[in-house]
C-alpha cells in the first residue's frame, strides 16, 4: 500500500495547494499512478475519510506536533494526517505500518528534512493511550468533533436546533448510499436488477418505483449502464422530480438542469413523449445533458445553452417546470466534502440569484400549470424564505403542497423542494 499512500498523499496536497474539486484531483491522479483495483481503492478510502475528517485530524496533530501546523508545507501535513487517520479510524491498517511508509514517502519527497518530525508526532500520537474530542456543544466544538467551518454548525443550529445539527453533521461522515433510477423507455426494474445481477453488482428495491438502490459492485462499469437502462440519482432528487407531476405529452422545461439527472427521470416518467427542455448557462454542460440522453436513448429532450435570470421569449410556454437553482450545498456534504471548508457564503447574495431564477422561472409557465422549486441545501433562507417572498409578489401563484425538507441522515440526501401552482 506504500504507492497508494503516496497517491493520497500528492492528491490531497493539490486540492490544498489548487483548491480543485476533490473528485476531480483524485480521478485524475489515480490515472496517471497506474495502481491495482485494491491499491486505488485505498488510496480513495484514505483520500476521502481525510477530507471528511480535516479539521479532528488537525487538533490530534496539534497536540503533538512542536511546530504550528500552518509552518509545515502541505505534503507533510497531508502525510500527518492521512497516517493519523489510518492510525484512528482504519482498524485493519497495521500502526506500524502507517507510520513507517508515511515516513518513507516524505523520505522520497522534496520535503525530506521532515521526515524525523513525521516520526515523532506519529509515534507520540500512537503513545496517547485515549484520543478526546471536545463533547460540548458549541459551533466550535461541533467543528472539531465533526470537522466543519464554525459558521455551518452555526447555521444548522439555528435552523434546526442542536439535535438536528449534530444529526445533520454526523451523517456527513457517513459514506452515502449509491440509488440508480430505471429507464423504463428501456427495460423494467427486475430486468435492469438481472443484468446488473450478471456482471456482479448486486441491488436491492427500494420504496420508490423504479429505482434500486446499489449494495455491491461499481454500476457505471456494467453493460448496463453503457447500453442506458439507468442513470445513477440520489433519491432526494427522483422524489422531486415526481412531485413535478408531469404526464405524458407534456412540454415541461429544467431551467437550471445539468449535469442533467432530473432532465432524464422527467423524461422517462413522460414515457420519452412530449418535450422537455434542459437548459444550463454553460456550453460544456449543456454537452453533458446530450450526451447522457444518448446514452440513455431519450429522444424526447432539447438542451439548450441559456440564462436562467433573463427571460427567453424563443423558450415558449410549458405545462411543468423544474426550478433546482444553485446553492450553497449543504445537504450534499457527505458526497462533497470541500463544502465543509469553504468561507461563509454570502446568503443575501445567493438567495437573490435563486429569487431572480425562480421569478425569471415562472414567467414560461401554462395558467393551471405546476412548478417546483428545489435545493440540494438545508439553510432555510435558500429555501422557505425564497419560496415566501416570491409568494408575496406573484398574487397568481400559491402552494399545492406543504414545502419537503429532507434530512441526510435519513435515506436521502439533505434536499428541497416545493410545489406551486399558477392560478388558471
Amino acid at each position: 500500500m506504500a504507492n497508494a499512500r503516496a497517491v493520497a498523499i500528492k492528491a490531497l496536497t493539490a486540492v490544498e495547494n489548487d483548491g480543485g474539486y476533490s473528485n476531480i484531483v483524485l480521478d485524475k491522479t489515480l490515472r496517471s499512478a497506474s495502481l491495482s483495483a485494491a491499491d486505488s481503492a485505498f488510496a480513495s478510502a484514505l483520500f476521502y475519510g481525510v477530507l471528511d475528517r480535516k479539521y479532528t485530524l488537525d487538533f490530534y496533530i496539534s497536540k503533538h506536533c512542536s511546530r504550528p501546523l500552518n509552518k509545515l508545507s502541505p505534503f507533510v501535513l497531508e502525510a500527518l494526517r492521512t497516517a493519523v487517520y489510518q492510525l484512528e479510524y482504519m482498524d485493519k491498517v497495521p500502526s506500524f505500518a502507517a507510520i513507517n511508509e508515511t515516513v518513507n514517502a516524505v523520505k522520497h519527497s522534496k520535503d525530506k528534512y521532515a521526515a524525523g518530525l513525521v516520526n515523532a508526532v506519529l509515534r507520540s500520537f500512537l503513545r496517547e493511550a485515549e484520543h478526546a474530542l471536545p463533547d460540548g456543544d458549541t459551533p466550535f466544538d461541533l467543528s472539531l468533533r465533526y470537522s466543519c467551518e464554525e459558521w455551518l454548525a452555526k447555521r444548522l443550529i439555528a435552523d434546526y436546533g442542536i439535535d438536528d445539527a449534530k444529526r445533520v453533521l454526523e451523517s456527513s461522515l457517513e459514506t452515502p448510499s449509491t440509488y440508480l433510477r430505471i429507464n423504463t423507455t428501456k427495460a423494467t426494474t427486475q430486468e435492469v436488477k438481472e443484468a446488473l445481477e450478471n456482471e456482479g453488482a448486486i441491488t436491492e428495491e427500494t420504496q420508490l418505483e423504479n429505482c434500486l438502490k446499489l449494495k455491491k459492485g461499481s454500476a457505471e462499469q456494467t453493460k448496463a449502464y453503457a447500453n442506458g437502462l439507468f442513470h445513477v440519482q440520489d433519491l432526494s432528487s427522483q422524489m422531486c422530480c415526481e412531485a413535478l407531476q408531469v404526464k405524458d405529452g407534456m412540454r415541461v422545461l429544467d431551467i437550471c438542469a445539468a449535469p442533467g439527472g432530473k432532465t432524464f427521470t422527467l423524461s422517462e416518467l413522460m414515457s420519452g413523449t412530449g418535450e422537455v427542455v434542459s437548459c444550463d448557462i454553460h456550453a460544456h454542460r449543456v454537452e453533458l445533458i446530450k450526451k447522457g440522453a444518448e446514452r440513455l436513448g431519450l429522444h424526447n429532450i432539447s438542451a439548450v445553452q441559456n440564462d436562467a435570470t433573463v427571460i427567453n421569449a424563443t423558450l415558449g410556454t410549458f405545462d411543468r417546470i423544474l426550478c433546482d437553482v444553485p446553492c450553497s450545498g449543504t445537504g450534499v456534504i457527505r458526497r462533497k466534502p470541500d463544502i465543509k471548508y469553504k468561507p461563509e457564503f454570502d446568503i443575501e447574495q445567493l438567495t437573490a440569484l435563486q429569487l431572480e431564477i425562480l421569478k425569471t422561472a415562472s414567467t414560461y409557465l401554462k395558467s393551471g400549470g405546476r412548478l417546483v422549486y428545489s435545493t440540494c441545501t438545508l439553510i432555510k433562507d435558500e429555501n422557505t424564505a425564497v419560496v415566501e417572498k416570491f409568494l408575496a409578489s406573484n398574487p397568481d401563484f400559491s402552494l399545492d403542497k406543504e414545502p419537503v425538507t429532507l434530512m441526510p441522515y435519513s435515506e436521502t440526501d439533505g434536499f428541497f423542494y416545493c410545489s406551486l401552482v399558477k392560478r388558471k
